[in-house]
C-alpha cells in the first residue's frame, strides 16, 4: 500500500540519516522496517542510498507516494508501448487495467501515452534502439 511504501521510504532515509525526523505516529513502524533494512542493505548500497537521501533532503523533497505511483504506472505503460510498438494495442491494455483510487483515469493515461508517442524523447529512444522509421 502507499502507507507501507511511505514507511519503507522513511526507514531507508533514517537508515543513512539517523537524525531525520519521523512523525511520531510512524516511528514504531519505521523502526521495525529499519531492523530489516539493516540486515538486508548491502554495504555497497549504503553509500548510494546516502547520496540519494542527501539529494532528496537538499531539494526539500516531499514524500508523495501517489505522485510516485502515477509516475511508475505511466513509465510501465510507456515501456509496454515501446515493446509492443503499437499505440492502439497499448491503449487497449490501459483500458483493461483496474481503476485505482486517486489514480489517473484510463482516458488520462491514454492521453499521456499519446503525448509521449509524439514526443522528441520517444523518437530519440527509438533512434537509440535502432527502430527508427525510414
Amino acid at each position: 500500500t502507499n502507507t507501507e511504501l511511505v514507511v519503507a521510504f522513511l526507514a531507508a532515509v533514517k537508515l543513512v540519516q539517523p537524525s531525520f525526523p519521523i512523525p511520531p505516529n510512524q516511528a514504531g513502524t519505521v523502526d521495525q522496517y529499519m531492523v530489516h533494512l539493516r540486515q538486508t542493505v548491502r554495504p555497497e548500497w549504503h553509500e548510494q542510498l546516502a547520496l540519494m537521501v542527501q539529494r532528496f533532503i537538499q531539494q526539500k523533497g516531499q514524500v508523495d507516494m501517489q505522485k510516485w505511483s502515477t509516475a511508475v504506472d505511466l513509465t510501465a505503460q510507456r515501456a509496454g508501448f515501446i515493446v509492443a510498438n503499437d499505440l492502439a494495442l497499448a491503449a487497449r491494455f490501459i483500458q483493461m487495467e483496474p481503476a485505482t483510487v486517486g489514480g489517473l483515469s484510463a482516458k488520462d493515461k491514454i492521453k499521456e501515452l499519446v503525448l509521449y508517442a509524439i514526443s522528441e524523447e520517444y523518437f530519440e529512444l527509438r533512434e537509440h534502439l535502432g527502430i527508427t522509421i525510414g
